[in-house]
């Protein structure tokens, strides 16, 4: 009985753990614009088990992630002007140039059609109605934010210093020679510095 309930504990911990995130409404980032991009199926009587998969190309620059009817994607922009070109099975494409300011909020919705023959669209929304689009959708989790030429994305990047095992210790010996660290402090330091 312990180890069903275990396994059973352990399944559902595998589908929580694979489980989209759903749609949270967030601000822009600072001095940034924000746009979403999402996926939307029409009504329509679908002829096809194709699942077309929609991809972001900011200016020329491909974003990672595949969107499929039901996911989202988020993007922080700098502001002005940038073309959002919404790629449909790497064949048909659709551009929406958009005049971005800082701190606004944009909401793309592409329409995809069940027909395969028919163009998707991509359409600019307002907010009320995008939200509750969007309350129905998903995070695409594979996207990656990315420069994007003129316009860049505005995400800070940490920058990581690695620092070499001499310019610490020459740090450690400039805090002795100004009587910040005693020699007993500097040889510990060194030591451990040394033992990395």
């Amino acid at each position: 009985m312990k180890k069903i309930l275990l396994a059973l504990t352990m399944i559902s911990l595998f589908f929580v753990a694979c489980s989209k995130q759903p749609f949270i409404e967030k601000k822009p980032e600072n001095s940034a614009a924000l746009v979403y991009v999402y996926v939307v199926a029409d009504n329509g009587i679908n002829d096809t088990n194709r699942m077309p998969c929609y991809t972001v190309l900011l200016g020329e620059e491909q974003m990672d992630g595949c969107m499929e009817v039901g996911d989202y994607m988020e993007f922080d922009v700098k502001p002005g002007k940038i073309n959002f070109n919404i790629s449909r099975a790497n064949i048909e494409i659709q551009s929406v140039e958009l005049n971005l300011a800082a701190n606004e909020t944009k909401y793309l919705r592409v329409q995809s059609y069940s027909d395969d023959f028919n163009k998707f669209k991509v359409v600019d929304r307002d907010q009320d109605v995008a939200l509750k689009e969007l309350s129905r959708t998903s995070l695409v989790g594979s996207y990656l934010k990315k420069d994007t030429g003129p316009s860049k994305l505005v995400i800070p990047k940490e920058e990581k210093k690695s620092f070499s095992k001499s310019d610490e210790l020459e740090k450690a010996h400039a805090l002795k020679e100004k009587g910040i660290l005693s020699n007993e402090e500097f040889n510990k330091l060194k030591s451990e510095i040394l033992a990395k």
